[in-house]
């Protein structure tokens, strides 16, 4: 897929600038995508990420002592074999985003589709990839109140919604997280409210570790059906 097939939204306004996709074709009623928004007053130089993905958007927020990366996603429903095999190739393109920035604390929000409680395969590869990534869940936060970001009727409640943050945001930065629950929001999902403390004086850009972990980017169908196996044993 080239960048001239994704709908790219990006745009500016007076005080906010955004990057966004859509998650559909131009010939679908655009019901689905994710998108970044970010002032324009704000004292880091913005720098958009090609990801060539409909369901991924991702920009670098960078200035002279702190290096941002920040991923947004809209990841496919977890029912179906065609929508794991898709799954699985989205988390093969976060992981590439990650591996192009060593050297940046990484932020990875948006609807995942993944309740952490579900014994189901694409729960165990999110598990498993932050495990790798190192990156936390914002819900196991101490300063986390979050109970549900999802509703079905207000009949059944879920946390398919999730902010995941690199190992030292996670543990130096993180102020509060909430949830939004309005009564005038007309979706069923309800908005995570993260609030970081990003201090020059907190952070440094050190190039993270470097964990074994697999190279989705590089795996073919065979190797997509043995991880299946090893994660259903």
């Amino acid at each position: 897929m080239t960048n001239s097939q994704v709908n790219d939204l990006s745009v500016s306004y007076p005080s906010h600038l955004v990057h966004g996709v859509s998650g559909f074709s131009n010939d679908e009623v655009l019901s689905g995508g994710c998108a970044i928004f970010w002032s324009s007053s704000l004292a880091l130089t913005p720098v958009k990420v090609d990801t060539c993905s409909r369901r991924i958007c991702a920009i670098l927020l960078e200035a002279k002592n702190v290096r941002l990366l920040c991923v947004c996603v809209y990841l496919p429903y977890e029912k179906a074999n065609e929508n794991t095999d898709e799954f699985l190739f989205q988390m093969s393109v976060i992981d590439s985003i990650i591996s192009q920035f060593p050297d940046c604390h990484v932020i990875v929000g948006g609807d995942f589709n993944i309740d952490f409680s579900r014994q189901s395969l694409q729960s165990h590869v999110l598990k498993d990839f932050c495990v790798r990534s190192n990156l936390h869940p914002v819900r196991d936060h101490s300063k986390s109140s979050i109970d549900y970001t999802y509703n079905f009727n207000m009949t059944s409640f879920s946390v398919i919604d999730h902010i995941l943050l690199s190992e030292q945001l996670f543990n130096t930065s993180v102020s509060y997280v909430s949830i939004l629950h309005e009564c005038d929001d007309t979706s069923d999902h309800d908005p995570v409210c993260l609030h970081l403390d990003v201090s020059v004086v907190k952070l440094k850009c050190d190039t993270r570790v470097f964990t074994v972990r697999p190279s989705w980017d590089k795996a073919n169908a065979l190797h997509i059906e043995q991880y299946k196996k090893s994660l259903a044993g």
